[in-house]
């Protein structure tokens, strides 16, 4: 039985409460005071500088930053540390051989490291002390708002960075077995160990073959080597279940380890298709018959807002007075004062309405070309919008056949039926599906030189959603069919819609297109030639357009 998303996020928020996230989060922090406390110094930004009677004898890098880090030399001149007391008998031998008062200095000069991990090790090495005797010299050399971390570290004999790490990795180490506890070790990912703790598919499977006999611990164990899903680990577990259960089947072993998916996406339920699409207008038993109400230019659109004129206030003239360079669709001449009749530019509901808006068209389709509307990011357009450019432009109405909004949703343009307006070049109109994804400027209106801003960011993830869910219907009606971007296509320096889409389909659907863009499109012949006839037959049952024996 599938999890749903919603069980998953449900018990991932549980997990969530009870781990002791911000105390590993305090400890990593901790960790990561101490090392730079050790590790980084405020001696070595020039030559110049001297700190607690110690001289840098090379330069680092600074950044800008308080400290450097701590890979330089220094030479220790007149540490305390270092001064040696003259004894009162050896103080009058040396003052009558030498004839002048000797003082007390140090006892011997001392190269080091310019880290105070360093600077510490070198005076305890020199001076005989121990580290928390040393611990306030090393201390002056630490950025000051570690400090205190760092005499922390040398009071809990952290001082040595090893150890630190011990420390914290021991405290990795509970952390982890808490969260263990919580998802269990059914895979290496924490994921799909959660999903199988919720799910308990795979878990059943292993129970039913071993008829009960195996362990919950053992069963574990083999589905963490399952998990990592290769050739190897699955011989591995078959052979260690025969080890465990000699009587078993190893056909019948075989085919249970093979059916196993430890995958987080494999044991999904999958989210209703309709979320993405949006609401339709029309029920699915009358799909495409708004197309008979299309005339083209003279098309009157029945939209759903009730005031369309300050919607086309608000969509193309902001409050805010600016100017744009851009020679994008915006002008007064687009707005639209109350337009109602019959035709309606309506939403797709689900895949299923998708791909039968595809199976009813009477039209020979053999590719989808993707474009963007050249329009900017608080522009929330659509359908009726474009309507109105185009017509506007001697369009006979909308040139493409479908669009996807900003939000996702895919609203239905000019009647797939009617041959669309959208990629002459090449002769491309005639054989394809012209979509559109609402974008292009990469910021919002008004900006300046807002052709630098044309970019594919303008897509985002909802539409590229959209986007997959529209092209899994396409190749599931015409599996042969091709998919291009306009700036595939188009003879004039088009850049839209801004993807690759050869690639896209490519990566997606592990799809090919079969001819040069510029050499026009395939036929429904060439289509139907990639495939033998029994592929024919067998995708002709699956839903595809595709007449075996035309």
């Amino acid at each position: 039985m599938a999890t749903t998303r919603e069980t998953l996020k449900t018990n991932l928020q549980s997990i969530a409460k009870t781990a002791p996230i911000e105390e590993m989060v305090q400890a990593a922090q901790q960790f990561k005071n101490k090392a730079d406390a050790l590790m980084k110094s405020q001696l070595g930004k020039d030559l110049q500088s001297s700190l607690a009677g110690i001289k840098a004898a090379t330069i680092e890098n600074d950044y800008g930053t308080t400290t450097v880090d701590g890979t330089g030399t220094a030479f220790a001149e007149s540490v305390p540390e270092l001064a040696k007391e003259v004894v009162s008998s050896s103080k009058s031998a040396l003052e009558s051989i030498m004839g002048t008062t000797v003082s007390n200095g140090n006892s011997h000069e001392v190269a080091t490291g310019n880290s105070p991990k360093a600077i510490l090790k070198s005076l305890q090495a020199s001076t005989g002390k121990t580290s928390v005797e040393l611990g306030s010299v090393a201390a002056q050399f630490a950025d000051p708002q570690f400090q205190a971390d760092l005499t922390s570290a040398i009071q809990k004999g952290e001082e040595d960075t090893s150890k630190a790490a011990e420390n914290f990795f021991s405290e990795v180490g509970k952390f982890t077995n808490k969260i263990d506890a919580a998802v269990g070790t059914d895979a290496n990912n924490i994921m799909e160990s959660l999903m199988s703790k919720v799910d308990g598919t795979n878990k059943n499977k292993l129970i039913k073959l071993s008829e009960g006999t195996f362990s919950m611990d053992k069963i574990s164990e083999l589905l963490k080597i399952m998990s990592e899903a290769t050739p190897a680990a699955n011989a591995l577990a078959t052979n260690e279940i025969i080890k465990l259960k000699p009587d078993l089947d190893r056909g019948t072993v075989e085919d249970t380890v093979a059916g196993v998916d430890t995958s987080v996406s494999g044991n999904l339920a999958p989210e209703p298709r309709s979320k993405a699409m949006g609401t339709s207008s029309l029920p699915n038993f009358e799909i495409g018959t708004s197309a008979a109400s299309w005339e083209d230019q003279n098309t009157v659109v029945d939209t759903p807002e009730t005031s369309r004129e300050r919607r086309a206030e608000a969509v193309f003239n902001p409050k805010k007075e600016t100017t744009t360079t851009s020679s994008g669709p915006i002008s007064d001449s687009t707005r639209v004062t109350g337009r109602v009749a019959a035709y309606k530019f309506d939403y797709v509901e689900t895949y299923e309405e998708l791909a039968a808006d595809f199976y009813a068209s009477t039209r020979d389709i053999t590719e989808v070309v993707v474009h963007w509307s050249a329009t900017y990011l608080n522009q929330d357009i659509g359908a009726d919008e474009i309507h109105e450019w185009h017509t506007q432009r001697g369009f006979s109405g909308i040139g493409y056949h479908y669009v996807i909004r900003k939000d996702g949703r895919i609203q239905r343009g000019r009647p797939i039926d009617r041959t669309g307006a959208h990629a002459k070049d090449n002769g491309h109109n005639n054989f394809s599906i012209g979509l559109c994804l609402v974008g292009g400027y990469n910021c919002m209106t008004g900006t300046p030189n807002s052709e630098k801003h044309v970019s594919g960011a303008s897509i985002n993830s909802d539409q590229i959603d959209s986007l997959d869910e529209f092209l899994d219907a396409f190749y599931m009606v015409w599996p042969g069919g091709q998919v291009w971007g306009h700036i595939d296509v188009d003879n004039k320096g088009k850049v839209d819609p801004g993807l690759d889409m050869p690639e896209f389909v490519e990566n997606w659907y592990t799809k090919y297109n079969l001819a040069k863009p510029k050499d026009g499109p395939i036929t429904p012949e060439q289509a139907r030639s990639q495939f033998t006839t029994a592929e024919l037959v067998s995708q002709n049952q699956l839903g595809a357009r595709f007449d075996p024996f035309a």
